[in-house]
């Protein structure tokens, strides 16, 4: 569903580096650390929230709660590491969109 609004005249695509996937920081008045995760695959919401945020209105993670949650991941043996760095490719965003979503963070 999400992947559909990528190339939309507001999608995600039109702010992207040469369509390329990536993380993106988003520019935010309220908060300038926020990132966006585009997958190969088009799909820009695999690096949200898990949850609604129950502290104040809706926004992206930023980019610290997006490194330490995939560091998470390293951690828990959901991703693993070789001497290239972590194993999983892009896919994996797109396959298992819900492990890659953010928790909420309560401290």
């Amino acid at each position: 569903m999400y992947i559909n609004c990528f190339d939309r005249d507001r999608g995600f695509g039109k702010f992207t580096v040469n369509y390329q996937s990536g993380l993106y920081v988003i520019a935010d008045t309220n908060n300038s650390d926020v990132v966006r995760l585009i997958t190969s695959s088009g799909l820009p919401n695999a690096c949200e929230f898990r949850h609604r945020l129950a502290w104040g209105p809706p926004r992206d993670p930023k980019l610290a709660e997006a490194l330490r949650h995939w560091a998470s991941l390293v951690e828990d043996g959901t991703w693993s590491v070789d001497s290239n760095g972590v194993c999983a490719d892009h896919e994996w965003f797109t396959t298992n969109t819900h492990v890659a979503k953010v928790p909420p963070c309560l401290d």
